[in-house]
This record gives C-alpha cells, structure tokens and sequence, in this order.
C-alpha cells in the first residue's frame, strides 16, 4: 500500500448528473479533501481503501476531507442524481501537502466546517468537528479576556516588605487578620539588640518572650542573627518578632 507520502496532488472533478454507488477511483495518498463543489447544497459520501466501511462518511461538503495514517490507493463515491452540478476532490500524501499546493487560495481553518476524520493504522476513528472547535475556542478566548476568576495571574516575588528596628517587646510585623490568603517569607533576618530575639506566629500574638501557647519561627541569641527563607504559613496566622527589653531587629520580603 502506498504510503503517506508517495506522490503529488491528484485532483479529480466528478460530475453529478448521474447518480454514483460505490463510484470507484485510483488514487494512493494519504489525504482526500473536498476542495471545491459546483455550489453550496451539493454533497458525496466517500469510503476509503476497499470500500472500508470504517471510513464510510456521508453528507460531505465542501472542504471535508478524510485521513487514513496508513495511505490507501482508492476511495468510493456514492451520490444521488444532481443534474449540473460537480464536485472536486483532491488527493494528496497528507494535509500539510495539500495546504502547501494551494497557497494563496484562500482557504483557512475558518473555511472548514465539515468534521475532520483521523484514521491511525488500526483502523479506529476520531471525529473531530472544526466548527464546534473553532465555538469552544472563540469561548474560552472571551472568558479570558473578559472574566478575570479564570484569568491566570503571576504572583511577584517578595512583593510586600515589613521591618522593626529595634524595638522591644511583642511586635505585630503582620496582622492575623491581613492574611487572608497565605504568605511566603521570600527571605529576612531576625537578630537581638543586646540580648535574644525570637519570631512567633499563629492567630494571636504571644504575651512575651516565654509564651508556650503559640508557635515560635525562629530564635536568635545576643550578637547573631537568625535567617528567614522561604517560609510559608497559612491564612489567619500573623508574624510577632519579640525581643528582650532592649528590642529586637526583623525585617522580611514576602508575598
């Protein structure tokens, strides 16, 4: 059988004043398309290679055309009596070769309106229709342009800063009440102003230094300080930097 890509364009014009059944004609390819009909109502059925009933389609119009992955070397046209009218059909190893020969034609995807037909080499069948394709596209395209719940959106990096320089006691460097969302520590430093320095979160703040009801982050001894790096936390917990009375320094990127 002859392969995908084992000859030229072959076109044929057939002409309808007769009714066809099971019309026979050579042609090995790969690719058959309608590429043009005596008018707009005029329309085939078409089977490929043996009269395949797996590749039997009917009602094919104008820009239909049928694959096979695995080349044929005939197709079968079947057709009702339609004095005067024609339809043209053109061969060829693949899709992209018959878009290649005729450049400038003025054909586009647009054009296309009849269900696309894929054959794989084990005969199976995926009908694919364009028109719908092309509905569900033109679809999602608004959505994205329009409705801003399913736009997808870039997150900056530390976008947001927050810092206190040695101040003492608890200090709330982000609200509880502020993260609504989540937040990342990108990166920060938390370090002692003549004595320890620790970082707690959760839902409230600690009392102090020695409070064992909240989480604590991190803790940095007189002279050294501590590294905040990629931390994540959850909605609904704040950031509390606590230092001794002589206060504490933090400062953190986050978003």
């Amino acid at each position: 059988m002859a392969g995908p890509n084992s000859q030229s364009v072959i076109p044929f014009r057939i002409p309808l004043d007769a009714a066809l059944n099971k019309e026979k004609y050579t042609a090995p390819g790969g690719h058959l398309r309608i590429s043009d009909t005596s008018s707009s109502g005029v329309k085939v059925d078409i089977a490929l290679e043996n009269n395949n009933p797996l590749s039997f389609r009917t009602n094919l119009e104008k820009n239909a055309h049928l694959n096979m992955g695995a080349g044929f070397e005939q197709f079968y046209v079947t057709a009702t009596a339609q004095p005067g009218e024609w339809v043209e059909i053109i061969v060829t190893p693949s899709a992209k070769d018959y878009d290649v020969d005729n450049q400038g034609s003025g054909s586009t995807i647009d054009s296309i309106t009849q269900p696309v037909q894929v054959y794989n080499k084990t005969g199976d069948t995926l009908a694919v229709s364009d028109a719908t394709a092309q509905t569900d596209i033109a679809a999602i395209k608004t959505a994205l342009e329009t409705d801003a719940s399913v736009k997808p959106t870039l997150t900056t990096m530390g976008a947001n800063n927050a810092s206190t320089l040695g101040t003492a006691g608890v200090i709330t460097l982000v609200a509880a009440a502020t993260n609504v969302n989540g937040l990342i520590i990108r990166c920060g430093s938390l370090a002692g102003v003549g004595n320890y320095a620790a970082l707690a979160t959760g839902p409230t703040a600690p009392t102090g230094i020695s409070d064992t009801t909240v989480p604590w982050l991190r803790f940095a001894a007189n002279g050294e300080a501590a590294s905040l790096d990629n931390i994540k936390l959850p909605a609904g917990y704040g950031l509390f930097p606590t230092g001794s009375s002589t206060g504490c320094y933090c400062s953190i990127s986050y978003d």
